[in-house]
């Protein structure tokens, strides 16, 4: 039994290299997402194992080569980042799966002819395998067990003076990565900024000229401002991602009947468990296609499709540049009809990875292949997304002011600017020692774009210096009857010499 309990190993290869990423980023991927994945997993690697048997007839160098097979095909891109493309030595990919090919007949044929007792071989790759999981394991269960002992009830109150005449449409969107008009025109160089400004402006909207984000990126930004508080330790991913999936807004709204739409991307925006509607596009969830890409079947596909000419259609579900390119114009298209089909009032929380990358629009909105979008640049990349989104957003306004009665509350908001870092070229931007001022270390810029149509003089509240932890607290007051108090809008970062603690960011 106990000899028989080291086979098991060719299992643990199968779920490997998945149960590492879930360990690295279990901050950003809910249980729903890695369940499902390691249940195919273990059954692709029991039929590698019953293969693998029926060729050997020998559990143990069946189980010995089907682990090799398993490492080689599901860890494919960390072996080749590994040992094949780092420092030291960068080979295409073609050349490592010849060299790994290589190395894998060898190995069967060892395998094959040898008439040696195996079980040594079979425990160490199953306490190798083992060792690795546990590792991984641990970190999950320890991340799961801190994030829930800090996360606080911080119930917001609600005052409920039944003097509300009208309930809203409100619409949340955030074009992730989205810089402030400002930083666009004066330091990126694009002119055409200035017509996408007078556009909200002429519409209504009041456009905060001096607004910032609260955080350099995503995982931090949106649980603040869908929770209207600032956050407190830079490293408990687990908990924002739990407070941006329960957040307090949706809390808020539907105590007063409305109907939640969540919108999500490819990232951990891309499912909430509490919305009334999900409208999303893609077979595989973030999680599950990075798992994908990190097997040898991700590039193998690629290829048959370029040598043989078969459509990029044919395998649209596992290629998540073409996915993301189709998610985002579902998105737009579904966004447009929800004033039309909803008697109940509604919120909508809509994430598009615009124009931040992976930049797969040029400015006409059609789709940039990765060579493409190599060829191009970064900032051609990025204003070109610019480009593209301005004008699918006016469309947007245009839609949703027309068809909605009462007029819709409407916010569009950056979630953090651009990454101006020091490992771009400066000399590409059109003032690049303004670009060099807005480098926040392994970040993105502060400054964002931030539009408010708050219809019947909402707007009165508003400054031009508004964070977006203040933007529901301000709207809740006005149209709700609330009485939250205005935070100070501050920008913090992670300090250098202490990555448990903020620092608010001056610069």
């Amino acid at each position: 039994m106990i000899k028989n309990f080291y086979l098991i190993h060719p299992f643990l290869f199968a779920i490997l290299s998945a149960v590492f990423l879930w360990g690295q980023n279990f901050g950003e991927v809910p249980l729903r997402e890695v369940f499902p994945t390691l249940v195919v997993l273990i059954v692709f690697g029991g039929l590698v194992l019953f293969l693998s048997w029926i060729f050997f007839r020998d559990f143990e160098k069946s189980a010995i080569i089907s682990s090799i097979f398993l490492v080689i095909t599901l860890s494919f891109d960390y072996v080749n980042n590994i040992f094949f493309y780092n420092s030291f030595i960068q080979l295409r990919w073609r050349w490592v799966f010849l060299i790994l090919f290589l190395i894998f007949a060898v190995l069967l044929f060892l395998v094959k002819k040898t008439k040696r007792d195996l079980l040594n071989v079979n425990k160490a790759m199953a306490i190798a395998a083992g060792t690795f999981i546990l590792i991984s394991f641990f970190q999950i269960v320890s991340g799961y067990c801190t994030a829930c002992l800090d996360i606080k009830n911080n119930d917001i109150e609600i005052i409920i003076d039944g003097e509300i005449n009208q309930l809203r449409d409100i619409y949340y969107i955030i074009l992730d990565g989205y810089s402030s008009p400002e930083v666009i025109r004066n330091v990126m160089g694009l002119e055409e900024i200035d017509q996408a400004v007078t556009f909200f402006k002429e519409k209504g909207f009041f456009v905060a000229d001096k607004s910032q984000s609260n955080y350099p990126n995503t995982s931090l930004s949106l649980p603040s401002s869908l929770n209207m508080c600032y956050l407190q330790n830079p490293n408990s991913l687990k908990k924002y991602f739990m407070m941006a999936e329960d957040h307090k807004i949706k809390d808020f709204l539907k105590s007063y009947g409305y109907k939640y739409f969540h919108f999500g991307a490819d990232s951990f925006t891309y499912f909430n468990r509490y919305a009334d509607e999900n409208i999303n596009l893609g077979l595989l969830s973030p999680y599950q296609t990075i798992v994908w890409h990190n097997t040898l079947f991700m590039p193998v596909q690629t290829l048959f499709r370029a040598k043989f000419g078969i459509r990029a259609d044919n395998f649209g579900f596992l290629d998540r540049r073409l996915t993301q390119w189709k998610r985002e114009k579902f998105k737009l298209q579904k966004l447009a009809e929800i004033s039309n089909k909803e008697n109940s009032p509604v919120f909508v929380f809509a994430h598009f990875l615009v124009p931040k990358g992976p930049y797969v629009f040029d400015e006409n909105g059609d789709f940039l292949t990765e060579e493409e979008s190599d060829n191009r640049g970064i900032i051609k990349n990025y204003l070109g997304q610019i480009m593209y989104i301005n004008k699918e957003i006016e469309n947007l306004v245009d839609i949703l002011l027309k068809n909605s009665d009462p007029e819709p509350i409407i916010i569009i908001q950056g979630d953090h600017g651009f990454p101006f870092s020091d490992r771009l070229n400066l000399e590409e931007f059109a003032q690049p020692d303004c670009a060099k001022e807005l480098i926040v270390p392994d970040a993105y810029s502060f400054p964002i774009l931030n539009a408010y149509y708050f219809p019947e003089d909402g707007d009165k509240l508003l400054y031009d210096s508004i964070t977006p932890v203040n933007t529901f607290r301000i709207l809740f007051n006005y149209y709700f009857g609330q009485n939250f108090i205005l935070l100070d809008d501050i920008s913090y970062t992670s300090d250098p010499n202490n990555d448990s603690k903020f620092m608010s960011w001056d610069k």
